[in-house]
């Protein structure tokens, strides 16, 4: 049986006595920070491949804590969108902010709804329906490799 998240914001505990209060990260939030941290990357201009990774998480956890942090204790500055990115970018702060953020709707889609797919890797698993072929039986057709159009020409 799914399990409906938790919606209620929470308190996190981060390093140098920081707290911030925010609410979960639920998926429209998630794709609209990805999609920030997608345009930031493009807006960035060119840059190696293995530099693309971290930079793409770093704007999509800052961008995640501009629009999910309600409130913050231990900080010496008003909380607006601006600030709590920079408080991301804080030696030690994202490190433990976006596992908070993220494991909870990691654990939710884990669970999954009952439906997973089956080791072998089909989409369902079920009871098989079909008798298991004869060993040395005859070998199935070949396949039909003619082209057809896709269309039909009008």
């Amino acid at each position: 049986m799914l399990t409906l998240p938790d919606t209620s914001p929470r308190w996190i505990d981060l390093p140098q006595g920081v707290r911030v209060f925010a609410r979960p990260a639920g998926s429209a939030t998630r794709a609209a920070a990805m999609a920030s941290a997608t345009l930031r990357l493009a807006e960035f201009g060119v840059i190696a491949e293995e530099q693309r990774t971290p930079l793409l998480y770093a704007w999509f956890v800052q961008a995640m804590a501009s629009v999910c942090i309600l409130k913050w204790q231990g900080v010496a500055a008003p909380l607006t969108p601006e600030n709590a990115e920079a408080l991301m970018d804080v030696e030690g702060m994202m490190e433990v902010f976006a596992p908070a953020m993220l494991l909870p709707s990691e654990a939710l889609a884990a669970e999954g709804n009952g439906s997973g797919p089956a080791p072998n890797g089909i989409s369902a698993a079920g009871p098989d329906i079909a008798e298991a072929a004869a060993p040395g039986g005859p070998p199935a057709a070949p396949a039909n490799t003619t082209t057809q159009p896709a269309c039909p020409a009008r």
